[in-house]
């Protein structure tokens, strides 16, 4: 027995074609090296061939023409052939044919799809399915747009009614979608900071580290120093190595997938730290810009000396940015050097360090005592912003009985008047001499 699904089908759908065995097994008086085999003959020129088995068999056929249509299914055992043959079986009726194009296939969120009908025959009606709203639209326009507000992966799928009843839903378009910025993404600075180390600052290059929030739609960023970009990096930290400190304002732009850009957010400009020496080393005066930006958190600022590869604290304000240091002399040094730092409850920014160098100052005692009371024990100048110097001492017929650059001890010397010339240099290279006479004392 031959049976088909239907009657009239719709041009570009599968038929299912079906034959059921009754009876006997197939493998009864099947010749051993023959098995049974069944040959499909559709109508259209084409045909197909199967072994047969017990129970039915089953084939599928695609007409792409209208029509009416003969078929025939021949069987053969082996020992003999049989074949039936039902005239205008099938009809095949018009369809939509189907087919639209995108103007893409991704892109980054809010992705606008532009998309233009291509159907082809009569159309009754037409309809698309947008995964991401899980919803059908009848649409009437050959061109028309769809947009996606999220990440993901999302299908489109087009469905058309014909005049013939035929409903063709043959077509779809895989769109995938990523993370993109809008105009309300920013980028926000967390932390702008000298970075200079504190043994080392005079050997080393300035340096201000910028630290920034991640966003896992930004595929770079592009840094920012005063509206001017600088750099760009895939990381969320940039070092900016200046020629000299100066005050500079940064801050960062994302770029994603697509080439769209974020807007930035908190800005990034470090505390910058400048002073001036006040007449005759009489005290430093120091100010600073302040921090920015932290927004709505509380700011302690402290300024420190820095002496001997250390900080020492030395004021503190929430609200000033100024300070006059009186204690700035330090008797042997050539200069002064400062930094501040900003402090909230979780984060710490510092300044550029700044070194204010004395002025050149020299005091020459005129006697000594060498008795190892602590007082008056060596003969040597007191200096500030000198760098290195030179001691000679002559005696009372002119002889030259010491030359050297630390502290005269006098050892083995009477009591009694002496010379002396000192060659000083300064912090900027240049020379300074002193000439005079000392008192030794027992």
């Amino acid at each position: 027995m031959y049976l088909f699904d239907a009657v009239i089908i719709c041009i570009r759908e599968s038929i299912i074609h079906t034959h059921y065995r009754r009876g006997r097994s197939h493998s009864d008086n099947f010749h051993n090296t023959n098995p049974a085999r069944l040959t499909w003959y559709f109508g259209d020129g084409d045909s197909s061939v199967q072994e047969t088995s017990n129970g039915k068999n089953q084939i599928q056929h695609l007409y792409s023409d209208k029509g009416i249509y003969n078929l025939s299914l021949k069987f053969s055992n082996g020992y003999c052939d049989s074949i039936l043959i039902k005239n205008n079986a099938i009809r095949i009726v018009n369809a939509p044919k189907p087919g639209f194009n995108t103007d893409k296939n991704q892109g980054c969120s809010p992705l606008t799809l532009n998309i233009r009908d291509t159907t082809k025959n009569d159309v009754t009606k037409k309809e698309y399915y947008f995964s991401d709203i899980d919803s059908w639209m009848i649409v009437d326009q050959v061109q028309f747009a769809h947009t996606f507000l999220n990440q993901g992966t999302y299908y489109v799928v087009q469905k058309l009614y014909g005049y013939t009843g035929c409903i063709t839903q043959l077509d779809s378009a895989f769109i995938t979608v990523k993370s993109g910025f809008t105009s309300r993404d920013s980028i926000d600075i967390i932390k702008a900071t000298y970075i200079n180390d504190l043994t080392q600052f005079k050997n080393e290059p300035t340096v201000i580290q910028i630290n920034w929030s991640s966003n896992p739609t930004a595929k770079s960023y592009t840094i920012f120093k005063d509206d001017l970009p600088i750099g760009q990096t895939s990381q969320l930290i940039y070092f900016d190595t200046l020629v000299h400190p100066q005050m500079h304002t940064y801050r960062i732009v994302g770029t994603d997938d697509c080439g769209n850009k974020s807007s930035s957010g908190k800005i990034g400009r470090p505390i910058h730290l400048q002073g001036d020496v006040v007449n005759e080393n009489d005290r430093a005066y120091l100010f600073f810009t302040p921090y920015l930006d932290w927004d709505n958190q509380e700011i302690e600022y402290a300024l420190s000396r820095i002496e001997n590869e250390r900080e020492n604290e030395i004021f503190k304000t929430k609200i000033g940015t100024s300070y006059h240091d009186n204690e700035f002399l330090n008797e042997g040094n050539i200069e002064q050097c400062y930094r501040v730092s900003a402090h909230t409850l979780t984060s710490v920014s510092h300044s550029n360090i700044i070194c204010l160098p004395y002025k050149p100052m020299v005091f020459i005692p005129n006697t000594i005592t060498p008795n190892n009371d602590g007082l008056n024990d060596v003969f040597a100048p007191v200096t500030y912003g000198i760098k290195t110097y030179t001691i000679c001492i002559y005696n009372r017929w002119g002889e030259l009985i010491y030359n050297g650059n630390s502290p005269w001890k006098a050892e083995n010397c009477s009591q009694g008047v002496y010379a002396f010339v000192i060659s000083l240099k300064t912090s900027d290279g240049q020379m300074i001499y002193k000439n005079g006479t000392v008192n030794l004392l027992y």
